[in-house]
């Protein structure tokens, strides 16, 4: 048998008393080996601290990052209030509104009146300012505001159908067939050119084939914007929106509407006064659902009862289904349906529930930058 040999044998920690070091130990270095072969003992897995990462040499000092000396040093100098150079080369400097040693109070006092005056402009020109998050589906999308806003004028024309029904339309219109899932056409009507639609809104809805615990109605706006707008949103509570997908079409659903308080509970509900309606909304969800996508161009908006099951899979499997057509091809499979000069098919159509706030962004804003004003649908 091969005689065994210890591999630790002449090492600083070898566990035998015969304890033997390197030629190049010096007697200091000897001496303080011998010291920590009293303290730890490896054998007894008493390892000194860090001594697998020395062994491995796993402790790395992380390189500082590209600039981060002149970082530093633009750091302490703006704590200094000292005179510094920009941090990017050819970054222009950003000039500081202090008032230098010297200049009159009255100056300083008549600047900080101009920028008070300033900012206060721009709040009032600017509705959303301090609105929520939006999403932005094109030329429509959804605004999301902590309550209802303040600042709200009544719609110019209004949202239904009038005396003088326009007969025609070239817009491309989608339909659901006669009979989709379990509603059944009713009919097709033009409401009106808005301010903000180019030409009338085509109107079309469907019913239950049976009735159900809700309106039973399923109303589909389809119109396009008035290029003298950069998008119209649907200004809604925050929090009621969730963003979905039509196809590979981004879209929102919208759990709520605006529903005006009771005179007798206005002074309990935090919802801000119409000076032109005297009347105070606030938001209600739970019973209208709303799906709200652009399809070549064209807005969709489509309002559903949740009581009749016309949740958010509901909406956006109905949008799925969506084929175009055209006014024409309507006109000639319904022709009653669609002029409407049956004065009960008239009375047949239901508003949806609730009203509506739209912002209206004018064209050639950034649609980040607040302006434009808010308007209330017509009841």
């Amino acid at each position: 048998m091969s005689e065994y040999k210890d591999p630790h044998a002449g090492d600083v920690w070898a566990a035998s008393d015969d304890q033997t070091f390197p030629d190049d130990f010096s007697l200091d270095e000897a001496e303080f080996a011998s010291e920590l072969r009293e303290l730890f003992g490896p054998e007894r897995e008493d390892l000194p601290p860090l001594y697998t990462q020395t062994l491995l040499d796993t402790v790395h000092i992380a390189a500082a990052e590209p600039g981060f000396e002149q970082k530093t040093a633009y750091r302490v100098l703006r704590r200094l209030s000292l005179g510094r150079a920009p941090l990017v080369a050819g970054a222009p400097r950003v000039p500081s509104w202090r008032p230098a040693r010297g200049t009159p109070r009255t100056f300083a006092l008549g600047f900080s009146l101009l920028m008070m005056f300033m900012v206060f402009t721009m709040v009032l020109a600017s509705p959303a300012f301090g609105a929520g998050v939006r999403i932005l589906l094109g030329q429509t999308g959804v605004e999301q505001v902590h309550g209802y806003p303040s600042n709200v004028r009544p719609s110019a024309v209004p949202g239904s159908a009038q005396s003088r029904m326009p007969r025609t339309t070239d817009m491309p219109i989608y339909w659901l067939d006669t009979i989709t899932k379990n509603y059944r056409y009713l009919g097709t009507r033009l409401l009106d050119s808005t301010d903000w639609s180019r030409g009338p809104i085509v109107d079309m809805q469907y019913i239950l084939t049976r009735p159900g615990k809700g309106s039973g109605v399923l109303d589909i706006r389809e119109f396009q914007v008035n290029p003298k707008y950069a998008a119209v949103l649907q200004v809604v509570e925050d929090g009621s929106v969730t963003p979905v997908q039509v196809g590979d079409m981004p879209a929102a659903f919208v759990d709520g509407v605006w529903v005006p308080v009771p005179a007798r509970d206005r002074d309990t509900v935090s919802g801000a006064m119409n000076p032109s309606t005297a009347t105070s909304y606030t938001w209600e969800s739970g019973v209208r659902s709303e799906l709200i996508f652009e399809r070549d161009g064209v807005v969709f908006w489509i309002v559903g009862d949740q009581r009749d099951g016309a949740d958010q899979a509901a909406l956006v499997s109905l949008a799925q289904d969506l084929v175009a057509t055209s006014y024409a091809q309507l006109d000639t499979r319904w022709p009653e349906r669609l002029r409407l000069v049956d004065e009960a098919l008239i009375q047949s159509f239901q508003e949806p529930i609730g009203r509506e706030v739209y912002h209206l962004v004018p064209a050639g804003a950034s649609l980040d930058s607040g302006s434009g004003v808010f308007t209330l649908s017509q009841p």
